[in-house]
């Protein structure tokens, strides 16, 4: 219990600190300051942008821990649950290149929209008991999660840099609050469906259809606010085989190897975020935490892991690329902790460490997502960026589908051990592998990114 508390204060505390010591601080928009008009565009640019994009995130942080609640209480066994959960996995990466095509092609405003109705429609559907509704609910749901992690980010990029063309580096401030403020209201998030569960009387559906009014509204707003972009490339003949083929040429061409190895650092990453986020809960089972005090830790670390991004970006003390090889090695260490310990007899000290391990974990994810984003917007050209994106994400699902089934398999292999340790071991074991060709990844992608810097620079 005291574990518990104390990290959720010293983690409350060191965010809170840090976050009202460099709210104002950030060096290359002070450079600017007498610019005003430019300045001014660019804080109404990410109000724009942030309102909606965290509506939408918030919408989904209401329905998360809710989902295998729901199936649990129209009577689903845990082999139908797990197939839900991969047909959304599979959706997402059956259609993801489709829909990055769709948004370069027809307009990354256009498919924010369909998110946020699609999205709905499949909150809407939760209301339903049918195997078959709910099977085609999270097929949905998998191709509305493919355009939340395309089509927004591309919409901001191509706004920062083409419409506005503001100065790159300021994408670091609104990467990291983006992510700072996800974090947020994933706490707040975990309150609100909480009470609504408890309380308005539909139980675990609640989350679901407090949800649809928050996307509606996302919707509205991103009608009315935002301008619409597409990809240079979108008044000529720009098919889903030209872009495919453009978007192969770019990502495996010898010339041009930060886009590969990038790619490989997203699908490697997030596959072991998905994994721990399948296993963390029952390897905690011996410390009888509270689950949502854990969850609030690991969203404070979030929070914590982007005020540090932010602060060293700020102070001009580090670059992003190295920032990001930064999260891969905290994260390849913490995961190979939590790899050994569970390889061994469970204690409650050997818990405990592995707790501390995860928050490590959250805070590198905390630095990676604002560090990848700001990289992800230099490399990837404008004509195909929401097309490269889902391309990037294809395998991140498919070795998503093949973690969440081993997991499956290796639990239902192991039904007589007596500790969840055990039986999640070679879950870590296989993040831990997946994370280490991810630092080699990272240190290469910094490589040949300071290399196409230093050229487009003409630094010899």
């Amino acid at each position: 219990m005291f574990l518990e508390y104390s990290t959720i204060v010293a983690l409350a505390t060191a965010t809170l600190v840090l976050f009202l010591r460099n709210r104002n601080n950030y060096k290359q928009i002070q450079d600017h300051q007498n610019d005003f008009e430019k300045v001014a565009m660019f804080k109404l640019l990410q109000q724009k942008y942030l309102f909606v994009y965290l509506l939408a995130t918030f919408s989904d942080w209401l329905q998360g821990p809710y989902v295998y609640r729901l199936y649990h209480e129209y009577n689903f066994d845990d082999t139908v649950i797990s197939k839900l959960f991969l047909a959304g996995f599979l959706s997402s990466s059956l259609f993801g290149s489709v829909v990055g095509h769709l948004a370069d092609r027809y307009g990354r405003k256009k498919l924010c929209v369909i998110f946020c109705l699609l999205y709905s429609f499949c909150c809407f559907t939760k209301a339903f008991q049918s195997i078959w509704i709910l099977l085609v609910s999270r097929f949905l749901s998998g191709i509305a999660t493919s355009i939340l992690f395309s089509a927004f980010n591309a919409w901001y990029i191509h706004e920062h840099l083409q419409h506005h063309q503001l100065p790159p580096e300021w994408m670091n401030d609104t990467f990291a609050k983006a992510t700072f403020y996800n974090g947020l209201l994933a706490v707040v998030a975990g309150f609100v469906s909480s009470i609504a569960a408890d309380f308005c009387g539909w139980g675990p559906l609640a989350p679901f259809m407090i949800a649809i009014p928050i996307l509606l509204t996302a919707c509205i707003v991103t009608s009315l606010s935002w301008e619409e972009n597409c990809g240079q490339d979108s008044a000529k003949s720009f098919t889903f085989r030209h872009s495919t083929c453009k978007s192969f040429h770019l990502i495996f061409s010898p010339r041009e190897k930060t886009l590969l190895h990038l790619g490989v650092i997203q699908m490697l990453y997030e596959s072991a975020v998905y994994t721990f986020v399948i296993a963390w809960s029952p390897l905690l089972i011996p410390l009888n935490f509270s689950l949502g005090l854990v969850f609030a830790a690991f969203m404070l670390s979030i929070m914590l892991g982007s005020i540090i991004y932010s602060s060293i970006i700020k102070g001009e003390l580090s670059s992003p690329e190295n920032m990001l090889s930064v999260s891969m090695k905290m994260a390849t260490v913490s995961m190979a902790v939590v790899a050994a310990l569970t390889a061994f007899e469970t204690s409650e000290i050997m818990t405990q460490v592995c707790y501390v391990a995860f928050l490590v974990f959250e805070v590198s994810v905390g630095i990676y997502f604002p560090a990848w984003g700001y990289l992800a917007g230099r490399t990837v050209p404008e004509d195909i960026r929401a097309s490269v994106v889902s391309w990037f994400r294809l395998p991140m699902n498919l070795l998503t589908c093949i973690c969440l089934q081993w997991t499956w398999i290796n639990k239902n292999a192991m039904k007589t051990s007596v500790t969840p340790a055990s039986t999640y071991h070679s879950s870590f074991v296989m993040c831990v592998g997946l994370l280490l060709i991810a630092c080699w990844s990272s240190q290469r992608f910094s490589t040949h990114y300071l290399q196409k810097q230093s050229v487009s620079s003409g630094v010899v």
